[in-house]
């Protein structure tokens, strides 16, 4: 099995591709075990993705506990989404003063049980290396970061702000795979901002996909073929044909 650790970072639908990443590499490959881990403290995942949520388990709550981590602790705390798909996030009403700041060494152990425990871990980086360590600890651990850029001025003043940090060696910045995400509200010119962002995939907007994540039905297989078709040669390249070999692989259509 691979153990590999995927950020999804950049300014724009990082939380929605991570999270159809996630639900896709659990249908494609059914024997593997996957996390999804959201780190974002200002917007909580756990009642996004869970409506209903009645668990007090939390990211937060996981970081926060004074004992060694272990694999058991993790496991404990993940909120099943499918037989092979755990969930981390915070929960309803938490935020950035909910719990203390983490230390360094604690977010490296996290990442190292993380891979240790699962097949694939999807982690929805936040947009703020400098400022949050979960953020910057992804992407320095990470196997492949797949670097989400919305195609227009915005994305173009984000990426050439931030490109000098991430070009720093700790972040591995060969390992970026440069995606351009697109807006429903007007048309984009693809083919110039590929060319000015190194941009190796356009992921399409959908409609369908923002419906299934506003009706509570995240992680469910999302209607829409072309997104879904985009996303899955992403998992073709974080994978390799080799490592495919060893895993279970699933027809998605």
């Amino acid at each position: 099995m691979l153990h590999k650790i995927i950020a999804v970072y950049g300014n724009s639908y990082k939380t929605t591709t991570a999270i159809n990443l996630a639900e896709l590499i659990t249908r494609r490959y059914p024997k593997a075990a996957v996390a999804f881990v959201s780190i974002d403290d200002m917007q909580p995942a756990l009642p996004l993705i869970f409506p209903k949520i009645s668990s007090d388990n939390s990211f937060g709550k996981l970081m926060s506990q004074a004992e060694d981590m272990d694999g058991n602790t993790i496991l404990a705390m993940g909120q099943p989404a499918k037989s092979n798909l755990a969930v981390y996030g915070y929960n309803k009403g938490e935020n950035i003063n909910s719990y203390a700041k983490p230390i360094d060494t604690k977010i490296d152990d996290l990442y190292m049980y993380m891979r240790s425990i699962f097949d694939f871990t999807v982690i929805d980086c936040t947009k703020d290396v400098m400022g949050n360590k979960y953020t910057a600890k992804a992407l320095i651990n990470a196997d492949v970061t797949v670097n989400l850029v919305s195609c227009d001025i915005y994305g173009l003043v984000f990426f050439d702000s931030q490109k000098p940090i991430l070009e720093h060696s700790q972040y591995h910045y060969e390992r970026f795979i440069n995606c351009l995400t697109l807006n429903g509200a007007f048309e984009q010119d693809t083919m110039d901002m590929s060319d000015l962002l190194s941009a190796k995939y356009v992921i399409p907007y959908s409609k369908k996909v923002a419906e299934t994540i506003n009706m509570g039905l995240a992680f469910e297989k999302v209607p829409d073929k072309n997104y879904r078709s985009v996303l899955s040669k992403i998992i073709d390249e974080i994978v390799g044909e080799k490592s495919a070999e060893d895993l279970s692989v699933q027809n998605d259509d």
